[in-house]
């Protein structure tokens, strides 16, 4: 969760949502992203879509998505919840919302 801390904090700097995600599969980060809407212009473009798209893009785990944790700073989009375990925060532990 530290790491998706800190990129949340990167993506509050550079004037987005602070929304940070990191994918962990058998104890090692293996993507990561930071919500991105302001930067490209489109609204599909959160954090944990983007961690766990990265993933597959790396390191195709759908063989093993249930192995998967994605560790996010806000609850992610409803339908990830069959992908990976996740471990979220509620609200933003930087900005309380």
């Amino acid at each position: 969760m530290g790491e998706a801390l800190k990129l949340a904090r990167i993506g509050l700097e550079k004037g987005e949502l602070p929304i940070g995600a990191v994918v962990v599969l058998n104890n090692e980060i293996i993507a990561a992203a930071h919500t991105m809407e302001k930067s490209e212009g489109r609204l599909l473009v959160h954090a944990d879509l983007l961690a766990l798209e990265f993933a597959d893009k790396i390191r195709p785990i759908s063989g093993k998505r249930h192995e998967a944790i994605l560790y996010v700073t806000r609850y992610p989009f409803g339908a990830l919840s069959d992908w990976a375990r996740t471990i979220a925060t509620l609200q933003s532990p930087l900005t309380h919302y």
